[in-house]
This record gives structure tokens, C-alpha cells and sequence, in this order.
């Protein structure tokens, strides 16, 4: 087996890591069959920050991660901007009245004692972190039409 630094496969693989990676097939969200809608009213946008709102909804619109609404839609969640400490922002959506009629799917995730004897004789071990990995998951058309 050759190890190789972290920079040299990184430069072997260039095409891997750039943008934004995207999984293969959509993800559902199901809500409650009795959910009313809400529309939350537009949160005010400070002047300072409002040329790099614009700028950060371009570039997400580029990448192909959001499309342009160009008609009323039943739920309307706030955006939340978070400054970051580099200067640009982050983009995050305040759906609370939207997760509260999701249907939960009821997942059973292993522990940490389940987990740890899988690792036995194991000599080789990784981390994994997906770059903007909310943005690589697709929602279906209808679950998209939730989020805005």
C-alpha cells in the first residue's frame, strides 16, 4: 500500500473537489395530512448586508441549489443571515412552523457500544466532511415548494 499526503491526493483529484457535490435522487418530506400553511411576513434586510444577500442568492442560483419563485407558494419560512467571520454570509431558513407537522420517520441509529466492535482489527480509519452538505441533497419537486 503507498500513503500519499492529503494535498497530493487532493491535486491528483482536483475534479472531486470543486462546487458543490449533489446525491443522486430527491429526498420527502412529509407533512401532516391536517397541516395549515403559514406565510411568515419578509424579514427586514440591513442596507450593509443587502449586497451580499444579492450576491450570495445569485451564486446559490448559479450552482443550481435554489430556482427564482415566481408565484405565491403556501409556505413561506424566513431567511435568517449569518455573517461569518471571513465577511460573507450564510443563508439559513427558519422553518419552526413547518417542522412542527413533519411526519417524523422513525429511524433507529446504532450506539456508540453497537458501533465500536465493527472497528476491531480495523487499520485504517477517515473523516469525511461534505462541503456545504445540506445543499447536497435534493428535495423533490412538491417537498421543494414547502421551503420558502
Amino acid at each position: 500500500m503507498t500513503f500519499i499526503s492529503k494535498d497530493e491526493f487532493i491535486q491528483n483529484n482536483v475534479e472531486l473537489f470543486e462546487g458543490v457535490g449533489k446525491c443522486k435522487g430527491t429526498c420527502k418530506i412529509n407533512i401532516k395530512n391536517d397541516a395549515t400553511p403559514v406565510v411568515r411576513p419578509p424579514r427586514r434586510v440591513p442596507l450593509t448586508v443587502k449586497p451580499k444577500l444579492e450576491l450570495k442568492l445569485k451564486e446559490l442560483e448559479a450552482q443550481g441549489i435554489i430556482v427564482k419563485v415566481d408565484q405565491p407558494k403556501e409556505w413561506v419560512s424566513n431567511i435568517v443571515i449569518i455573517e461569518k467571520a471571513n465577511g460573507t454570509i450564510r443563508i439559513c431558513l427558519d422553518p419552526q412552523d413547518l417542522n412542527k407537522v413533519i411526519k417524523r420517520e422513525h429511524v433507529l441509529i446504532p450506539t456508540i457500544e453497537e458501533f465500536l466492535p465493527k472497528l476491531t482489527n480495523k487499520s485504517v480509519y477517515s473523516v469525511l466532511d461534505l462541503k456545504d452538505g445540506v445543499f447536497q441533497i435534493p428535495l423533490n419537486v412538491k417537498s421543494s415548494e414547502l421551503y420558502f
